[in-house]
């Protein structure tokens, strides 16, 4: 069952988004527009300098956000208050083990935030590593009839139940120079340096929370699924969200990286551009990413001609393409095929007597949940292909993709948008860019029976 509506509490607003001089004319636009009206539906854009020294690139929005990020050890408390330890434990448990990311980069990065606002590190490393764990989200693609002809585009909305996130939703747009080229951008939240949602030219990827992995009980690939995330919360492997960056972003040389913080870590002037690899990708996506190591997650990915789905487990993934539409939310695709007697049994083993300990809700729910969203949106997506048909039979003009005006209309509808979606979004990944963003506050969306 979908959450109920918590009731609405005071929010305190960013007095200054302060933007980077090096956005665009269309983003300066929509960023002045945003900076006369704090209640706007559009993210604030800030530009990311990655010629710059990685603890540096997120001081200025970081210190714009400054008053909100210092409630963060609030969020800490909530998502830990019901394993049923005090909370001081688990701040101890975290300043003992959470300090840093996998990433040497992105722990600078971090770094940098850290000092800009006042929060310990660890604070910081959970916010990172944790954040992929709790979301409920619509994610897929669908052909879109574009100025430019039909292309595939990449819809998301994002679902999460800790109002607070809402203040600090950003768009970061990423530069190699000053004044440069914008080479990706992304939806995300201020603090937070891996990648939920994001696009670049050739490819644009978002992250499904997925609730369960395949493996349970006392079985040696479910010791070592567990072994792998407490591995990624050290900081000894990446997180979901740094794969999903790397597909996006320049990725730096690992070992040249290290030697150069060690040596210089009061001095870090030179550029890591010197020492980037390209980022990864839509073969490595297609072909090596389903058998990496990794967290679980539902990974999607758009080139403009198809969207790709994974249903990532531990070591594994099953792929799931399409040319003309396709979307998940947070269950399996076994999940829906209960005719199957096979599926039924694999999808009674998933749910029986299983509970997810930070959703507080039991996985059947979760799962009921989840398939009536996606169901909502592909019924949308039928009626309109049913429509084409009848027209293309009668000898009508049909159209090459469904319009954007409409495509927003679907996504807007509930519970696709619902009383804890963050933001909607479309990205196309032939330009290279968010075709629509909206944010919601709390309360916007009402609870639906």
């Amino acid at each position: 069952m979908p959450p109920q509506l918590r009731q609405r509490t005071s929010r305190v607003k960013p007095l200054s988004y302060a933007p980077s001089s090096h956005t665009s004319s269309i983003q300066d636009h929509l960023l002045m527009e945003d900076i006369a009206s704090p209640t706007s539906s559009t993210p604030p854009v800030y530009t990311i300098d990655l010629s710059l020294p990685p603890c540096e690139r997120y001081v200025q929005v970081t210190t714009d956000y400054k008053h909100i990020l210092g409630q963060m050890p609030c969020l800490y408390d909530e998502t830990v208050e019901h394993l049923r330890l005090p909370a001081w434990f688990f701040h101890f448990l975290g300043r003992l083990l959470l300090r840093r990311l996998y990433s040497d980069e992105q722990t600078a990065e971090l770094k940098g935030i850290s000092a800009a606002c006042g929060l310990p590190m660890y604070l910081l490393v959970a916010y990172n590593v944790f954040l992929d764990l709790l979301m409920g989200c619509t994610s897929g693609g669908v052909m879109v009839a574009d100025r430019g002809g039909p292309t595939m585009m990449h819809f998301r909305t994002l679902d999460w139940s800790m109002p607070l996130l809402r203040q600090v939703i950003v768009q970061f747009d990423f530069v190699e120079s000053p004044g440069g080229e914008v080479i990706a951008r992304t939806i995300g939240y201020v603090g937070f340096v891996g990648v939920l949602t994001g696009v670049r030219k050739g490819m644009s990827a978002s992250l499904n929370f997925r609730p369960y992995h395949n493996a349970h009980g006392l079985s040696w690939t479910n010791i070592r699924y567990y072994w792998n995330t407490l591995m990624v919360l050290m900081g000894k492997r990446p997180s979901i969200s740094t794969i999903l960056r790397d597909c996006l972003l320049p990725r730096p040389s690992e070992h040249r990286l290290r030697r150069r913080l060690r040596k210089h870590r009061d001095e870090e002037g030179d550029s890591l551009t010197a020492a980037a690899l390209a980022p990864y990708t839509p073969a490595f996506v297609d072909k090596v990413l389903p058998t990496m190591t990794t967290s679980v997650a539902y990974l999607i990915f758009c080139t403009g001609d198809e969207t790709l789905i994974l249903e990532k487990d531990f070591r594994s993934a099953k792929v799931l393409r399409s040319s003309s539409f396709i979307n998940t939310t947070n269950h399996d695709v076994s999940f829906e095929a209960t005719s199957d007697p096979q599926a039924a049994q694999s999808q009674a083993g998933h749910t029986q007597a299983r509970a997810h300990g930070f959703l507080q809700a039991s996985m059947q729910e979760v799962v009921d949940e989840s398939i009536m969203r996606k169901i909502c949106l592909r019924n949308k997506w039928l009626e309109w292909s049913e429509d084409q048909t009848r027209k293309m039979a009668l000898g009508l003009h049909t159209a090459a993709g469904v319009r954007l005006e409409q495509l927003k209309e679907w996504l807007q509808a509930y519970p696709v948008c619902n009383e804890v979606t963050h933001f909607v979004c479309v990205m196309n990944p032939r330009e290279g860019a968010f075709r629509w963003v909206k944010r919601f506050d709390e309360g916007e969306i009402e609870f639906q029976y």
